[in-house]
């Protein structure tokens, strides 16, 4: 764990670097996985979610030099594939993490979800979450997820968040993550996620 990051973070949380400015309740979501993760006894080990995805095929790493986005997908269990999205963020990946870690705002820039509400924090870095998701045709489907944050050093410094069903009214699998990494002065993710319904 570098600290010296994390004494970066805590001083643009606390509004003392003036290259980020933040309304008062980012600061305090900041502020908090400042705390979280410094609190953690265990980092995340993976390598460079660029390097990775150029290993798979050099014409991704392309792309994402571009600023285009890439989506995998890899059949698993019947017919639902497993997914990838990687896409550059112009943004730091602590600002990355907090937008992805505020969970209530999740139903403000997810399509089709109506509810998302914290509904235990078991630890520091642990947080279970409520899901309401509008379904066409169907009845809406509810369920909770648990999401582990975690850090890791890549480059600089880089966050992973893993969720796993908790309980769903009708899904029989969730489970994802999202990987968030320095990449040029932005940040580069990889989010996952594998559900069947």
């Amino acid at each position: 764990m570098n600290h010296g990051v994390m004494r970066h973070v805590f001083r643009i949380a606390v509004g003392q670097d003036p290259r980020y400015r933040f309304p008062m309740n980012m600061k305090k979501i900041l502020l908090g996985m400042t705390a979280m993760v410094l609190a953690a006894s265990a980092s995340a080990q993976a390598g460079s979610i660029y390097d990775e995805l150029k290993a798979i095929d050099a014409s991704y790493g392309d792309q994402i030099d571009r600023g285009q986005q890439v989506m995998l997908t890899q059949n698993a269990q019947g017919p639902w594939p497993k997914a990838w999205v990687f896409r550059v963020i112009d943004a730091q990946p602590e600002q990355v993490a907090a937008v992805f870690w505020d969970f209530p705002t999740h139903k403000s820039f997810y399509p089709s979800v109506i509810k998302s509400d914290v509904s235990a924090r078991p630890s520091a870095l642990i947080t279970e979450v409520d899901y309401g998701v509008s379904v066409p045709i169907m009845a809406d489907e509810y369920y909770t997820v648990r999401d582990v944050l975690s850090s890791y050093e890549e480059g600089g410094h880089a966050y992973k968040i893993e969720w796993t069903k908790v309980k769903a009214s009708s899904t029989r699998h969730i489970e994802g993550h999202i990987l968030i990494e320095a990449f040029r002065g932005k940040t580069l993710i990889e989010y996952y996620n594998y559900v069947i319904p």
